[in-house]
């Protein structure tokens, strides 16, 4: 799961598209557009490299990790498992190593 956008974040990306498009036909920007466009990007590229995306990838490695332990444990667990298409799996003889 991604985290959320906010909706400023959203505009902004949109808003840089369009000024990018303007950058790429060679047009000229008034002052107004290019201050406009510096607080968008700073704004923007602040949001991808903050704290909120920072976080949002940790929880989403960490969603992953549990999801792969519980899959292990699921898989690794001793007793009877039920297959695909239901039947019960016999049960295993686990070996157990024990020290005299």
């Amino acid at each position: 799961m991604a985290p959320e956008v906010p909706g400023e974040i959203v505009r902004d990306s949109e808003r840089l598209t369009i000024l990018l498009k303007r950058h790429a036909e060679k047009k000229t920007f008034t002052a107004e557009e290019d201050l406009e466009e510096a607080i968008r990007m700073a704004r923007y590229d602040s949001f991808l490299v903050g704290p909120e995306m920072a976080a949002g990838k940790r929880v989403t490695k960490l969603r992953a990790n549990v999801f792969v332990k519980l899959v292990s444990v699921t898989v690794l667990w001793p007793g009877r498992l039920r297959r695909a298409g239901g039947e019960l799996e016999p049960r295993r003889e686990r070996n157990v190593l024990r020290s005299s």
